[in-house]
């Protein structure tokens, strides 16, 4: 039986996974990875599906930036979800609500708040902007699902909330100290959801640098610069830098100075060697895509 349950769960995940990717999205896994490294957060929403039988429900991945979770000490209390979607899938997820879009082009947004909890969800979607009499914008609003109890609930019977929310190696709430004002706030928060390669940016942007230099000087020492001396009244040809080339001087009246120019900087080595150990250890190690590593990255420990 143990194993029935497993080979169900594994079927149910590859199934999920395709139709996920369905939708033009790349695969669960690396659609989760890609908000791992964006904002530092995963989150998911398990929901029943009752249109389809073979696969009673769906798991939504969300993007993270919109998503809204408040903790207690005894865990996740709430989530608030408000994000944007064109009016055309507004049409097919709420066709309860579909008066509100007769009049929006499919490429018009409107925006879905939806509340959830440990016993109730509630949802709420905006129509697209309009123009009243005043000429204000304003937007039309409709509760499609009121507020209801969602069902959830484990094997004891208790309900639960059905979000998941997991923040690898970093903060894991959006709780903060009490502040005197709306500036202390802000300053808080601002930098929850931050993506693991937002401290590494600068740093790749001076191997890059480096990188150039280096290049620069490699094209020298295949071509590099002369200074051609001669009279006034004599010019000499251009220099044919080609294998095996020869190039004909009048002695004593015509003469050819190569400008000197190292290939390798004897500091760049370290300094190449140092951006890369940093990198390595910031980032996902090379050794991963199948290269020695004589270092391993502090995500990855």
């Amino acid at each position: 039986q143990a194993q029935s349950i497993e080979n169900l769960l594994r079927w149910a995940d590859s199934e999920l996974n395709d139709r996920h990717m369905l939708q033009l999205n790349s695969p669960l896994s690396y659609t989760e990875a890609h908000h791992i490294l964006l904002r530092g957060w995963i989150c998911g929403l398990v929901v029943p599906n009752p249109h389809d039988l073979e696969v009673p429900w769906s798991y939504l991945v969300e993007d993270p930036l919109f998503v809204y979770p408040r903790y207690s000490r005894s865990g996740l209390v709430r989530v608030f979800h408000r994000y944007q979607i064109t009016t055309l899938e507004a049409r097919d997820e709420f066709p309860e609500a579909a008066a509100l879009f007769m009049d929006s082009k499919d490429e018009d947004e409107v925006e879905v708040v939806s509340y959830w909890d440990d016993r109730y969800r509630m949802t709420m979607v905006t129509g697209a902007l309009t123009t009243n009499s005043s000429n204000q914008e304003v937007r039309d609003g409709r509760i499609v699902y009121p507020l209801m109890e969602h069902g959830y609930r484990d094997l004891q019977g208790k309900s639960f909330n059905p979000w998941i929310i997991i923040v690898p190696k970093g903060t894991p709430t959006r709780r903060r100290m009490p502040t005197k004002g709306s500036e202390d706030t802000r300053d808080v928060v601002k930098y929850i959801g931050m993506g693991i390669l937002r401290p590494v940016k600068s740093l790749i942007v001076r191997l890059e640098k480096l990188a150039s230099q280096m290049h620069t000087e490699v094209a020298k020492a295949a071509n590099p610069p002369t200074v051609d001396l001669t009279d006034e009244n004599d010019l000499p040809e251009p220099l044919d830098t080609g294998v095996g080339a020869r190039n004909v001087r009048k002695q004593g009246i015509q003469d050819v100075k190569i400008l000197e120019s190292t290939a390798m900087k004897p500091d760049t080595t370290a300094l190449l060697t140092l951006y890369t150990d940093r990198l390595q250890r910031a980032t996902v190690p090379s050794v991963l895509y199948g290269s020695g590593a004589n270092v391993q990255s502090g995500y990855m420990v």
